[in-house]
């Protein structure tokens, strides 16, 4: 009899195991697989330019430096897939006319910020084409270039950068501007030339009043004598000159970094003799009276002649 069982139970847990081995098969067979399992195909494009990367690239090939001469056509070559950047040495672009505005796209660069009216960019958008591009600059000049394009089975370097200059032969480092520094600058100097201004311009009864809380200085209204002209570098012409039949006064305005204050001299038989000075607010005072004075300041200078009365 316990053999029986023993011979029921074999032949149950047998049964329960094909069932199960057919279970998971069945799942294994129905269970889609996942889409992370297969690995994304990468296509090679093959369409790198073999000459960029051989050995004895050195770096400067690309870079064409044209020394400018009117009234002839400078030849480009560009490159599908590449922009080529035009920049002007001395000059800045008012336009620029290309010949093909379908197969090639010229962009001009932002000038929100900075001052880039000297740089122009082109790019092919066909292979094997050509056009013309001819620039307007604001000197009056006409540049004038022949563009081609290529693609990466060229055996030749595409211009990228072209540098267009009378003056250098190579490319050098361009000056930029930036234009929202200079207009908050402007308009500071601006503000602050005006208080001082007004600072300045301050009378009390007969007098004229220089200088600031700390220091300040009055000049009698009825002394003061002006009547002086200025010859020489602007930037260091004083806005005014007098005299109170003591002193001498230059007034410049010390806020301004371009505003320097200079060493006075004083011209005796056609020598510059220094005299002392002091400085009161926006005035430097020459302790003397002169008809001529020299004012120095490095190499930049101005002469001053006093007119008859």
């Amino acid at each position: 009899m316990m053999k029986n069982i023993w011979i029921l139970l074999l032949a149950s847990a047998s049964l329960w195991a094909e069932v199960s081995i057919f279970d998971e098969g069945e799942m294994s067979t129905k269970t889609p697989s996942s889409p992370m399992a297969t690995p994304e195909t990468m296509i090679d494009l093959k369409a790198t330019q073999q000459i960029f990367l051989n050995e004895k690239f050195s770096g400067n090939e690309n870079i064409l430096s044209i020394n400018f001469i009117h009234g002839k056509t400078f030849r480009i070559r560009t490159r599908y897939a590449m922009s080529t950047t035009i920049i002007l040495d001395e000059d800045r672009i008012i336009d620029a006319i290309l010949g093909d505005s379908v197969g090639f796209e010229k962009v001009i660069p932002s000038k929100d910020k900075y001052d880039l009216s000297n740089i122009i960019i082109v790019k092919p958008k066909m292979i094997g084409i050509d056009t013309s591009l001819t620039i307007i600059g604001e000197s009056g000049r006409l540049y004038s270039f022949y563009l081609y394009s290529t693609d990466h089975n060229s055996t030749k370097y595409p211009n990228l950068v072209v540098f267009v200059s009378e003056k250098h032969d190579q490319i050098t480092r361009i000056p930029i501007r930036n234009l929202e520094k200079e207009a908050f600058e402007l308009a500071k100097a601006e503000k602050e030339a005006e208080e001082a201004k007004k600072k300045i311009s301050l009378e009390a009864d007969d007098y004229l009043l220089i200088g600031d809380e700390v220091n300040r200085l009055r000049v009698k209204i009825d002394e003061i004598e002006r009547g002086y002209a200025q010859e020489g570098e602007d930037s260091l012409k004083a806005y005014d000159i007098f005299n109170d039949n003591k002193f001498t006064y230059f007034r410049y305005d010390r806020n301004r970094a371009d505003s320097r204050f200079p060493a006075v001299y004083r011209v005796v038989d056609g020598y510059d003799n220094p005299v002392n000075t002091r400085v009161v607010g926006n005035y430097i005072i020459a302790e003397t009276l002169s008809n001529r004075f020299t004012l120095r300041a490095g190499e930049k200078w101005v002469c001053v002649k006093k007119g008859k009365k």
